[in-house]
């Protein structure tokens, strides 16, 4: 047809293929990755553009295309939404996103019950899609077996969550979680669950991975953890808890950091130069 082609790379299939729970075997599992990078690489020099969503992707494609482009995937600025009718007593804590095995729901449970047997003033809302969808029934029945009714919700479940919602219940958060569990696949990837945290002023506990820890420390945004440290990651969170004018300035930093360096703004401009560029 003669029309442009732009492949735009949203995920790191080697590592990712490599940790996929319903491929069987380890030995087919890196068979498997290896043939997928090796036909991804050849195929990307057919290709008349090749968009970049995470910055350390240059790495692999590096040399596969001559439009090779990074286009970074931060947020939308906002207006202020609408409120929620949310009763606010408590501290409020929030993860958002997908909700799954591998981005650390079971690592945010587990805390919740440390931090319960600590304090009782928290509640912890869990903003997402299920996936698979199977696993909310899990998570259901780990709350009200241990007793966390009243100190876990979970909005979404079997339904994606609108934008706009999230955006409301982000104004009454006081701190995020990103507790992904140790995996290649994530050490180097920098979550847009960040940003989003960063442009609402939510401080927010990350995992400690090298990466990350830099990030948050070069933007003074929150604090990272060892994910399996559930001791760790409560204590933590009770000294934000009693420090409320610390928590505020990290949210104060990273929504500053956000909007100088992370919008989307810079990176709307730069994807449409390259359209501009490939119709000429």
């Amino acid at each position: 047809t003669r029309a442009k082609v732009i492949y735009d790379v949203h995920e790191d299939y080697f590592t990712s293929i490599k940790e996929k729970n319903w491929i069987k075997g380890n030995i087919f599992k890196n068979l498997l990755a290896k043939l997928f990078n090796y036909l991804e690489k050849h195929v990307a020099k057919m290709f008349d553009a090749v968009v970049l969503a995470e910055d350390y992707y240059q790495d692999s494609f590096k040399g596969t295309n001559k439009r090779l482009i990074e286009i970074l995937n931060y947020p939308l600025t906002y207006e202020k939404p609408e409120p929620l009718k949310l009763s606010k007593n408590t501290f409020s804590i929030v993860y958002s996103g997908t909700v799954s095995e591998n981005r650390g729901i079971w690592n945010i449970l587990k805390v919740a019950l440390k931090l319960n047997e600590k304090t009782s003033d928290f509640k912890i809302y869990i903003i997402g899609k299920f996936n698979p969808e199977t696993l909310e029934d899990k998570v259901k029945d780990f709350i009200l077996k241990n007793n966390l009714k009243d100190k876990v919700e979970i909005v979404g479940g079997k339904e994606y969550v609108k934008r706009e919602l999230i955006d409301s219940f982000y104004q009454y958060m006081d701190l995020g979680l990103v507790l992904i569990p140790y995996s290649t696949h994530y050490e180097k990837k920098l979550p847009t669950k960040f940003f989003e945290y960063m442009l609402a002023g939510i401080p927010f506990l990350g995992t400690n991975f090298p990466r990350w820890t830099k990030f948050v420390e070069e933007n003074r945004c929150g604090l990272t953890v060892n994910p399996n440290d559930f001791d760790e990651i409560a204590n933590k969170i009770q000294y934000l808890m009693k420090h409320p004018d610390e928590r505020e300035l990290m949210g104060q930093n990273g929504r500053k950091s956000v909007l100088a360096k992370y919008t989307w703004d810079k990176e709307e401009e730069k994807l449409k130069k390259l359209y501009e560029e490939l119709i000429r």
